[in-house]
């Protein structure tokens, strides 16, 4: 309107950040969590390791932000695709924990994408298959294969428009099945990483995905970063 002032002021968004950083942070340090290594530790050690062995540092605003996106999106897909099946499902094994996001017969696990794209079969991130393919590793502990499915929420797909040819960001809900031909592997990773993050040593960068540095809190601080980072 013509006649409206408007003026930025950060002031409620900076709170609401502040309230959700402290609300993390005391879910963190509940207690809730199962002693011992986490199937999420083990994605990315190195972050993992910095958490568990530098003092208490806060979430990134960045990082705030994706969760709360991610969160909200996460629970009430779960709800609908877990109706009547087995949601939350926690597994154990050799110490490591998990909680697969439900279980239709087999392990399902869903996520949220910032990608300018949605993603063809080969281009399914790599952590979000490892992810899925040490919960079917826990799942049926004595299996060598499996089955297990990613359900991916995008976000933000560039669509062109046929008017001008611009671009339009959508969402996009797809989902992939995987077939992990060798759990036995995957379980040997699960274990040489759950060495590391018992180490004195923090794991190596190049676990880390470069994307990952830019929202970091430990990069520029407790780590240099990857040398590829992305800022």
């Amino acid at each position: 309107m013509s006649d409206a002032i408007i003026e930025e002021d950060d002031t409620l968004a900076k709170l609401t950040l502040d309230v959700l950083r402290d609300r993390f942070a005391a879910e963190d340090s509940s207690g809730e969590r199962a002693p011992g290594t986490h199937v999420s530790d083990l994605i990315f050690p190195r972050k993992a390791w910095l958490g568990k062995h530098t003092p208490a540092v806060k979430l990134s605003d960045d990082e705030c932000i994706y969760f709360i996106a991610g969160r909200a999106h996460h629970e009430i897909i779960e709800a609908l695709i877990a109706e009547g099946k087995m949601r939350e499902v926690k597994l154990e094994w050799n110490d490591i924990h998990g909680t697969v996001d439900a279980v239709r017969e087999t392990p399902v696990e869903i996520k949220t994408s910032r990608s300018g794209t949605d993603h063809d079969a080969s281009e399914v991130p790599g952590h979000y298959i490892l992810q899925l393919g040490m919960y079917c590793a826990m799942f049926v502990p004595e299996a060598k294969e499996s089955i297990g499915t990613i359900l991916i929420l995008f976000l933000k797909v560039k669509k062109k428009s046929i008017f001008g040819g611009r671009q339009r960001q959508k969402p996009k809900l797809r989902s992939y099945t995987i077939r992990f031909q060798d759990l036995d592997h995957i379980r040997q990773v699960m274990l040489a990483r759950k060495a590391m993050l018992e180490g004195d040593v923090a794991p190596p960068k190049d676990l880390c995905e470069p994307w990952l540095c830019g929202s970091c809190r430990f990069w520029h601080n407790e780590c240099e970063g990857r040398d590829d980072a992305w800022a």
